[in-house]
């Protein structure tokens, strides 16, 4: 009688105690197919209770079940349609990838100037840009004259 003990392990380790009259095993932490054997048929049901890792014909529960494979379909048209954004999206990376960058350049509308290049000078304004209208910084800057 080792019911209630927490045990753990195979129960198929009790099948060579055939000298066993009684036997009960319920509500431990069994596990296994319970044996057929002669000696194990004498033993009622309720001896193998409260185990969920027991499976046999003692517990109603049958052991090595097959569990059928669950296999995902996908339609063609799926698949086709992933291809298919996927394609295009490697073929617009690679056009913008490609292509040559040449930003175009700044004109001012003044191409009769000849253009002087001067070293560069470091300019700080002290002033609110935020409170200025266009006006304003154009007068305090002198049309942004060096």
């Amino acid at each position: 009688r080792l019911e209630n003990n927490n045990l753990t392990g195979n129960v198929g380790s009790l099948a060579n105690c055939l000298s066993l009259t009684v036997l009960n095993v319920s509500y431990n932490n069994l596990v296994g197919d319970i044996p057929k054997s002669n000696n194990f048929s004498k033993f009622p049901p309720d001896s193998f209770i409260g185990n969920p890792g027991l499976c046999g014909s003692w517990v109603n529960s049958p052991c090595h079940v097959s569990r059928p494979t669950v296999r995902v379909s996908i339609s063609r048209a799926a698949i086709l349609g992933i291809a298919i954004g996927g394609f295009l999206i490697l073929f617009m990376v690679l056009i913008a990838a490609c292509r040559p960058h040449n930003p175009p350049p700044f004109l001012d509308g003044s191409l009769d100037k000849p253009v002087t290049y001067s070293h560069p000078k470091l300019v700080i304004l002290h002033m609110n840009m935020a409170l200025h209208v266009y006006e304003d910084i154009m007068r305090m800057t002198e049309n942004l004259s060096e």
